[in-house]
């Protein structure tokens, strides 16, 4: 069977007469008669009989007619989901690696837009970052991948999002707190090591070793936000982010130092598998990451 037999079907039970169904479709009185045959032969059923007017559906035709309209209508919307992906009207659930970095920097914005423009969209952050995030969507696990990456397959796309540098932090009553953070006190303090891997060393010690100098890690922690917890409450210092510090010190009460060495850069990107490419859905949730990462520059 075919969906060209369904809309023979539809437009047959529409009109009750075979002539006007082949004129509505475009096609030949014989090769309505022809599909109606075949239909007949797979359903073991008259489906429709002739009158002086046109014809009549049997009680089985009656009964299959919901379930064929449901059939065709389930069918145009898998073949035109991209050239029509309205995003007020799709139910889509977006699954999207990354850490609290670019869950807290760009989901408030995003939110904010999906409930203006996309209210029935759904996105769940997976807390996934390099070799982990290109294996999930690698094998389909995740549908984006927001973070730092450094080696991509060739089948997976890049684009910049954000390019971050980085200050210290310490709690707003440390003894270093309304002093310059020279390198002699920066490598005197006691250190708190941001690692999803539990590292005790960074991009500060590699920095550090360029100066011939080391500092104290005491702890490491996975994430930003443990990290900024956790110096709220001791004298330890820790290197972050300079967008996270700008947002979120006033929440944890912290006071935001420069740094003594250059640590560095990084780049912020989205990755996606090629396969997604043709996805139209995909590419618009794309846009309005981009339009989160632009509102985090303001």
């Amino acid at each position: 069977m075919d969906f060209t037999q369904f809309m023979i079907f539809i437009e047959i039970m529409r009109h009750r007469n075979l002539t006007v169904a082949a004129t509505h479709l475009g096609l030949t009185q014989s090769a309505v008669s022809h599909a109606l045959k075949r239909l007949r032969d797979t359903f073991d059923d008259e489906l429709f009989i002739r009158q002086r007017t046109g014809v009549e559906p049997t009680a089985l035709a009656r009964e299959l007619e919901p379930q064929i309209i449901d059939v065709v209508e389930r069918g145009r919307k898998v073949l035109t989901s991209n050239e029509d992906f309205m995003p007020s009207e799709t139910r889509r659930r977006f699954s999207i690696g990354g850490l609290d970095y670019e869950q807290s920097l760009l989901m408030p914005s995003l939110i904010k837009t999906l409930e203006v423009e996309a209210p029935n969209i759904q996105i769940a952050f997976k807390p996934l970052a390099r070799k982990p995030a290109i294996a999930a969507l690698v094998d389909g696990s995740i549908d984006l991948s927001l973070g730092v990456h450094f080696r991509e397959p060739p089948d997976v796309t890049r684009e910049t999002l954000l390019e971050e540098t980085f200050v210290a932090v310490v709690r707003k009553e440390h003894p270093i707190a309304r002093k310059k953070l020279t390198l002699k006190r920066f490598v005197e303090l006691d250190h708190l090591e941001i690692s999803i891997t539990g590292s005790l060393s960074g991009r500060a010690d590699r920095a550090l070793s360029d100066c011939e100098q080391e500092r104290r890690v005491v702890a490491s922690v996975p994430l930003f936000f443990s990290a900024l917890a956790t110096v709220q409450r001791s004298d330890l210092v820790a290197v972050v982010p300079s967008r996270l510090a700008k947002r979120y010190t006033r929440a944890f009460d912290l006071k935001v130092k420069d740094l003594p060495v250059d640590v560095g850069n990084v780049e912020i990107s989205m990755i996606q598998h090629r396969r997604s490419h043709s996805d139209r859905a995909l590419a618009w949730l794309r846009a309005k990451i981009r339009e989160a990462a632009a509102d985090v520059e303001r």
